[in-house]
């Protein structure tokens, strides 16, 4: 039988039964006992269910009485039941003033675990299915209304409007300050009842059965969304747990990926059907279809997902189409997910969205040049802009959620938008070029709607939903450099950006080298254009994952240079980055940029010195947050690694004292680079020793009492570097203590030395560096080699001589040697 006519015939005396029902509620009943009419039943007529007294829904014998009853009726009416019965009480719940019985209705439901015995009757219908009967696929029909019902109405009810306006809306329409903290705080899905769904489907094969076949069958509208809206429930809960596979989701055979995928797929309505407006079915079709191929990350040997999915897909003219906010047929505009049966946290632009995401991602450069050649980034540009709608501003002040993304939608919206960047020039000037969508996008990295997403409930909010965000973010803002990046030559293996979630070979922009040289030449000639919209149209506070980027790029040294050279030194910017009220993480990634560039090459010391940076840095040697103070350190000792281009400098701003102090300080880092610092500081020149003599007693309190073998190295060589280059501090080097510690420090260490074998590591351990230094300072200095000779430590030294290291005898040899001679 039909089973919209089957439905039709049973609806009216059901429907009685529970009015009957409905009105017990008032009277106390309760309606544990009221569904368990049908789920209790035990006779082949539900017109006898007015004489079964109320049970426990955990009553396992109803369960059985299912199974007992060959045709599925029984099984079917009890499901039934209970749909109508939720279903009153989710409109119920929808209106003003609802009915007090309502919430104890739902809690009741919640507690006596219906959901587990709405399982048990799909994988019943599965089991069927599985042996060649159909009798049970009614009753599934019925029990994945009934769930779908369930768990939207659990986490939809006692919320107030306010709670459903999505973070984008009340970015765009400025209402952030009419919501309380408590309006803000979205309350989480119904995570017990969406856990036990997801593992049963998981498990029971028998359960995945019964939801596609239900998918085939020709039923009405919203049964079908409930569906499709559980099977999007699927894909996200996998996605939250990090297994990112489709084929989870269904079998092992490719044939019966197909036959699943094209059974939602189906539902999602023709290409004839262009001119109308975007039907209920087919918005939770595009969105279960496009839910579960963003689990997909891209083309993988091991999966046939993107291959099979791509003619599944409406076309791009027809998704575009929709994404106009195309009016309904009273005049209206759709956008409100109410109105297509869509979940409240759902937007009715999501599926469509995430659908054109896939189709930019899998189609290859055709479909990216065909969909900028019909002006699809502007399109999504002004889709996130909320200017596609035609509203009057008291439609925009009275309609919620009008743009149609909720944070899952704005998410794939911005993945397009990247996808379309690889289409060509001019898609490129558009999109980050131009100043106002450069205010648009940095919007979604603001405090304002990161907070907005992080008190998201539903899908892509809380902490998941604020790391795609970002992710997806910035690597929009990427492109460029990773496009550079990628051009053939030595240094274009892919670099990565936050742990490999942004440069990484999955970015649309290492297309850009092989497949549009002009856009290349574009991007380059337009960097100082980007640098300067990237920085200097956002706030202090956004510019945390910018500059991050940006101090990624420096690493590279190609792009190092086309960054510099493009005005990334400019003094104002710089001085905007380092002050004292920037975000810690700014102040960090700045210093790392400055500390790159200066290791990387002395040509940078120009640009350096003409930032004006000194003044910053030595304020930052004093800074409470040890991470500042240790990269300023590090800046410092690489700003005099090459020459002594800033040793004038350091002494006219008086920075050497700080250096030293920080020598002692008590961060272990910090006092590793202060030490490194101090070491390049001396080594060019003894322009410095005036100012660094107070280092001695320092230097030598380190190389005894430090943790890091790596400090203890630059602590050693520091102390060599003193004498390196004159005898100004040599009587300081004896009177101080400092040679003595030296001594001593190589004595304690050759015992170890000389029964250690040969070396397997190519690291300069301390005892190496120190014995290097003595050599250094015995070669060069009377002084040093008359203290030398007179030790105690001296045979100690001489035994060295026969190290299996070469080095080290080497060192041994050339301090006995002068030590022991005249001169």
């Amino acid at each position: 039988m039909n089973l919209e006519l089957r439905h039709d015939r049973d609806a009216s005396c059901t429907r009685a039964v529970l009015d009957a029902s409905w009105n017990g509620v008032a009277n106390g009943l309760g309606f544990v006992g009221i569904v368990e009419f049908g789920l209790g039943f035990q006779s082949k007529s539900v017109r006898t269910v007015s004489c079964v007294r109320a049970r426990r829904w955990s009553d396992r014998q109803a369960v059985v009485g299912w199974e007992e009853e060959g045709s599925g009726r029984i099984l079917y009416e009890a499901c039934f039941s209970i749909t109508i019965m939720l279903s009153r009480v989710a409109e119920d719940l929808k209106t003003s003033t609802p009915d007090s019985n309502s919430q104890q209705i739902l809690e009741h439901a919640n507690m006596s675990c219906i959901v587990d015995h709405l399982c048990l009757c799909l994988a019943s219908s599965g089991s069927s299915l599985a042996y060649g009967s159909s009798q049970m696929l009614a009753a599934a029909c019925e029990a994945c209304r009934a769930i779908w019902i369930l768990i939207d109405t659990s986490e939809t009810f006692v919320k107030n409007d306010n709670a459903y306006i999505f973070p984008l809306d009340a970015l765009q329409s400025h209402c952030l300050s009419q919501l309380d903290q408590r309006n803000i705080e979205w309350g989480p899905l119904s995570e017990k009842l969406v856990d036990s769904v997801t593992r049963t489907y998981l498990r029971s094969k028998h359960v995945q059965v019964a939801i596609s076949h239900r998918l085939h069958q020709r039923v009405e509208a919203p049964l079908i969304s409930a569906i499709q809206m559980i099977i999007w429930l699927f894909a996200q809960c996998l996605k939250l747990s990090g297994r990112d596979s489709a084929l989870l989701m269904m079998t092992t055979s490719p044939k019966k990926h197909l036959h699943r995928l094209s059974a939602i797929a189906n539902h999602i309505a023709s290409e004839d059907k262009i001119e109308g407006s975007l039907e209920n079915h087919s918005a939770s079709a595009m969105l279960a279809l496009a839910s579960i191929l963003s689990l997909e990350k891209g083309f993988s040997a091991e999966s046939s997902v993107p291959e099979m999915a791509m003619p599944l897909i409406p076309r791009a003219t027809k998704l575009c189409y929709h994404l106009r906010h195309m009016p309904s047929h009273e005049g209206g505009v759709i956008s409100h997910s109410a109105k297509c049966n869509l979940p409240k946290w759902h937007g009715l632009l999501d599926g469509c969205v995430g659908l054109l995401e896939s189709r930019l991602k899998w189609g290859g450069p055709l479909t990216v040049q065909q969909l900028v050649a019909s002006g699809t980034p502007m399109l999504l540009i002004n889709l996130l802009a909320g200017t596609l709608s035609n509203d009057s501003p008291s439609d925009i002040k009275n309609t919620p959620n009008r743009i149609g993304l909720s944070p899952l939608g704005v998410i794939w919206t911005v993945s397009s938008i990247c996808h379309c960047l690889s289409g060509g020039t001019l898609t490129f000037r558009q999109v980050l070029l131009k100043t106002e969508n450069m205010k648009l996008i940095s919007s979604l990295m603001s405090n304002a709607y990161i907070k907005l997403v992080k008190n998201w409930g539903g899908p892509s909010g809380r902490k998941d939903g604020v790391r795609e965000t970002i992710n997806v973010i910035t690597d929009l803002l990427a492109f460029p450099f990773v496009s550079l990046q990628s051009q053939p030559g030595p240094l274009s293996a892919p670099a990565s950006v936050n742990g490999g979630f942004i440069l990484n070979m999955g970015s649309p922009g290492v297309r850009v080298c092989t497949e549009d040289r002009d856009l290349l030449k574009a991007i380059k000639e337009d960097m100082d254009k980007y640098i300067k919209v990237l920085l200097e149209h956002l706030d202090l506070k956004d510019l945390v994952r910018p500059v991050a980027l940006l101090a990624k790029m420096v690493g590279r040294p190609r792009l190092a240079v086309e960054l510099v050279s493009k005005g990334l030194l400019d003094p104002n910017r710089m001085k905007k980055l380092l002050n004292q009220s920037s975000p810690g993480e700014v102040i960090l990634d700045s210093l790392m940029i400055i500390s790159d560039l200066s290791r990387m090459d002395k040509a940078f010391y120009k640009y350096i010195g003409e930032a004006a940076l000194l003044q910053p840095l030595k304020e930052f040697l004093t800074h409470t947050d040890p991470n500042i103070r240790a990269k300023a350190c590090s800046a410092l000792g690489n700003m005099c690694k090459h020459n002594e281009y800033f040793y004038t400098s350091l002494a006219e701003h008086q920075i050497i004292g700080l250096l030293i102090d920080r020598c002692a300080d008590p961060d272990k880092r910090t006092q590793k680079f202060a030490c490194f610092a101090i070491a390049n500081a001396a080594y060019h020149s003894d322009k410095l020793y005036e100012e660094l003599r107070p280092s001695i007693t320092q230097l030598a309190n380190v190389l005894t009492s430090a943790e890091g073998d790596k400090t203890k190295a630059n602590a050693a060589g520091a102390l060599s570097n003193l004498v390196r280059n004159s005898n100004k501090l040599c009587e300081d080097m004896v009177s101080k203590g400092a040679l003595q510690t030296l001594l001593k420090f190589v004595a304690d260490c050759s015992a170890f030395s000389l029964n250690a074998g040969k070396k397997e590591t190519a690291s300069v351990s301390p005892f190496e560096i120190a014995l290097l230094s003595l050599a250094k300072m015995c070669s060069n200095h009377q002084i040093c080699r008359q203290f030398v000779k007179s030790s105690e430590f001296l045979p100690v030294i001489a035994r060295l001589k026969h190290s299996p290291e070469t080095d080290i005898a080497n060192y041994a040899s050339v301090i006995v040697a002068k030590a022991g001679g005249d001169s």
